[in-house]
């Protein structure tokens, strides 16, 4: 299991690099979807498969805690939220994840 999980985070890491040098924005999610779903989170147009959301429309206005959560909301708690190359801190991301304790 935890070479499954840092597998996954390369993953993610690599699809974030390259997602976020086209100004992109990635959500990883902490567990994977059973079908892939499409979100509308901030400004942006988002496309979820498996563990990871990624949306090639969203902008900086996207870096919110309310995006996020309408991510969470949808797919499940993140493990990160990254757009244009800047992340939610772990307080917001927390903040975030924390519209799916409520449901």
């Amino acid at each position: 299991m935890r070479i499954h999980m840092i597998a996954l985070a390369l993953a993610v890491s690599a699809l974030a690099a390259g997602a976020n040098a086209e100004g992109a924005a990635v959500a990883a999610l902490q567990a994977p979807l059973a079908k892939p779903i499409n979100v509308i989170a901030g400004d942006g147009y988002w496309a979820c498969q498996d563990a990871i959301c990624v949306s090639g429309s969203a902008s900086g206005q996207s870096l919110t805690v309310e995006a996020c959560r309408a991510i969470v909301k949808a797919a499940g708690p993140v493990s990160a939220y990254t757009v244009d190359g800047s992340s939610l801190r772990p307080p917001l991301l927390a903040r975030c994840n924390a519209i799916a304790a409520s449901r």
